[in-house]
């Protein structure tokens, strides 16, 4: 499972290095990011869910928050 830390990051530019990541995925691998900001976190959320990925653990602690993302069985590469 590959991990991106992007707390440093505020958005729109979280948001935008995300998705990057969310592309470069494999079909069916994992994907862990490290986020701050309840925008960026919902925002990323409910483009996740649009493109098929599934959302396999969610944890919010103290300003962070881990998400476990699942890509689909069949990516789209644009």
């Amino acid at each position: 499972m590959s991990e991106v830390d992007l707390r440093h990051l505020q958005c729109p530019m979280a948001f935008v290095q995300a998705k990057l990541a969310l592309r470069a995925m494999t079909p069916e691998s994992r994907l862990k990011l490290r986020l701050r900001g309840s925008a960026t976190v919902s925002d990323l959320l409910r483009y996740a869910r649009s493109q098929g990925y599934a959302i396999e653990t969610q944890t919010c602690h103290d300003d962070c928050n881990d998400i476990t993302l699942i890509a689909p069985k069949f990516l789209e590469k644009v």
